[in-house]
């Protein structure tokens, strides 16, 4: 047979997925064995729309003023493109901000643009509208329907004001400010009041995934946001924060506060076991640095761990895989007696090539023993506990609040 040769083609999303999972492999932040499951559990029922990628709330207001003055210029065609150029001028106007996106790649796009990024909170707060059937449409799907619908609509009047605002598609946000216009201009993340109080009401209106009737714990934080003492808010389970939720979200916050416990036991328990399979198993001389990390986690972490009731977990989370449940009832019944670590190999080994297949550094096969060899302790990070998005929730809560 004829050798042939063939080209395939990638989407930029495919190829920004691609990208991202090489810097998560670089940067040892992949979740082997699914805790991250329950960070997004709880995060997504605590604070609905909210991303680890957020970085500053004034990004909500940058992304509707971006596609007016595009449609003010008279754009119409290739809008994906025209957008990523606006969303590089804006990354090199805030670069040397805290929070700002893209200011590293500047001045080339990054792979997750603004746009990307908040994509999700446009929608569940209410920015960009949905359709009849309560979904919104997505950012491709948003330019085609641009596309047609501003070719036969002019929407500003001669002197480029806005005659109907995006009407079909995002709500009327406030004007954008003087500065915004002019490149050689600052602009900040400093929202003044007016943008403030726009962003709170829309924050007001994000109800809990599991009831549209009840405000989310997100909710009543904006509703609260200017007693809200940011500096004694170090985790949402800080009295601080618990004294705004109500009881189904204060307890289920006490439970989030164990659950980040286990994660942290479990991921030093992942890091350890690799460490000693390379040695005992493989024979390949091992430093003892996440093995000895492991007594560190066990004194920070090993109470709170031991007192989460797996069943009111799974009340709170039921999609948890059988898998992970596995893990955690083992983990748990370990801390009872944490000596004999390997006796939780084959549990975090099964998760882990449920997830990872192939690439599960825990497996009992040829493959696993080849990942370990490439593992090396001294580039790993050391286990931490699951945030639940708090650090970001609580930055955009300060932009809220106008702090600095």
């Amino acid at each position: 047979m004829m050798p042939q040769v063939g080209w395939v083609l990638l989407s930029r999303d495919a190829l920004s997925r691609a990208e991202m999972q090489l810097r998560e492999d670089v940067m040892s932040v992949r979740d082997e064995i699914g805790f991250l499951l329950i960070h997004s559990g709880y995060a997504n029922r605590f604070f609905p729309g909210t991303s680890v990628r957020h970085t500053r709330l004034r990004y909500l207001l940058f992304i509707p003023w971006m596609y007016q003055d595009i449609l003010r210029h008279g754009e119409r065609k290739d809008l994906g493109q025209k957008v990523l150029n606006a969303e590089t001028k804006l990354a090199g106007r805030l670069r040397n901000l805290d929070g700002a996106i893209g200011g590293r790649s500047y001045p080339e796009p990054t792979d997750q643009p603004p746009t990307s990024v908040y994509w999700t909170a446009l929608g569940t707060w209410g920015i960009l509208k949905r359709r009849p059937d309560g979904t919104c449409l997505a950012k491709a799907q948003l330019h085609s329907a641009m596309a047609r619908r501003y070719a036969i609509v002019n929407l500003f009047d001669d002197d480029g004001s806005p005659l109907e605002d995006l009407p079909d598609f995002f709500i009327r946000v406030p004007k954008a400010p003087n500065e915004w216009s002019n490149p050689n201009d600052v602009i900040s993340f400093l929202m003044p009041p007016e943008e403030r109080m726009f962003m709170r009401n829309q924050l007001l209106g994000v109800m809990k995934h599991s009831d549209a009737n009840e405000p989310s714990l997100l909710s009543l934080l904006a509703e609260h946001v200017n007693e809200l003492g940011t500096e004694k808010s170090q985790y949402p389970w800080n009295k601080a924060v618990t004294q705004y939720a109500d009881p189904a979200d204060r307890a289920a916050l006490q439970r989030a506060r164990m659950a980040a416990a286990l994660s942290d036991v479990g991921r030093a328990v992942y890091a350890a076991l690799v460490e000693t399979l390379r040695e005992v198993e493989d024979g390949i001389p091992t430093e003892d640095i996440h093995r000895s990390y492991l007594a560190e986690v066990l004194v920070r972490s090993r109470d709170e761990a031991q007192a989460l009731n797996l069943a009111e977990l799974n009340l709170d989370l039921p999609d948890l895989p059988p898998y992970l449940n596995d893990v955690l009832n083992q983990t748990l019944s370990w801390l009872a007696n944490p000596r004999d670590l390997m006796v939780l190999w084959d549990v975090y080994a099964k998760a882990e090539e449920k997830r990872k297949g192939r690439r599960a550094r825990l497996s009992r096969r040829l493959s696993g023993k080849e990942r370990r060899t490439e593992w090396r302790p001294n580039d790993q990070s050391y286990a931490s506990a699951i945030h639940y998005r708090w650090p970001k929730v609580l930055r955009l809560l300060r932009d809220l609040k106008g702090e600095t």
